[in-house]
């Protein structure tokens, strides 16, 4: 059985950038990218599910959101890919600023768009991971689910599986993730 497609949440997805911006300076794309992973990933372990449910690709320095880093690329006035719209454009730039590889919030985060449970899986990685180094971040997310992605094909994507797989307790939460009603 396979599980059930996500549809990226954008509003989750910007009001969670936003969010680290506020709670850590400087932010570089690299460190955002990566507390969205790990949150993602503690959010998916605690309660078996994404909160932007954006698709993870195993890039060379970790996994990488897609579509909010295209939107990042796009508001940083790099070309726009073809999975983003011009007006999710326009609503990702009323709240990220981007300049060279910093990312910061423009106007206070909308932390309306995400569940508490979110929220405390972005404290917890801001908390845990918000001041380590490129290079302890890039082997943090050098994970199992990393390693899935980049043995199919570089750059892979990292599915919610390979991500529930890397996780304590994998079977429960891949059955959960593969039941099919």
């Amino acid at each position: 059985m396979r599980p059930t497609m996500m549809r990226y949440d954008q509003a989750a997805a910007t009001a969670a950038l936003g969010y680290i911006a506020t709670k850590v300076q400087p932010l570089d794309m690299h460190k955002a990218f990566k507390l969205l992973y790990l949150a993602e990933k503690a959010c998916l372990e605690r309660f078996g599910r994404l909160f932007a449910r954006d698709q993870y690709i195993a890039m060379d320095f970790g996994p990488v959101p897609s579509i909010t880093y295209d939107l990042t690329k796009a508001v940083k006035g790099e070309s726009r890919s073809p999975c983003v719209t011009p007006e999710m454009v326009v609503e990702f730039a009323r709240s990220i600023e981007v300049k060279g590889d910093f990312i910061r919030a423009k106007a206070e985060p909308d932390i309306g768009e995400l569940s508490a449970g979110a929220l405390k899986c972005l404290d917890d990685a801001i908390s845990k991971y918000g001041t380590w180094t490129f290079d302890q971040l890039t082997k943090e997310t050098h994970d199992a689910a990393w390693d899935a992605a980049r043995a199919r094909y570089v750059p892979g994507r990292i599915t919610v599986l390979d991500m529930a797989r890397a996780l304590p307790h994998s079977e429960a939460l891949v059955a959960h993730l593969t039941y099919d009603q």
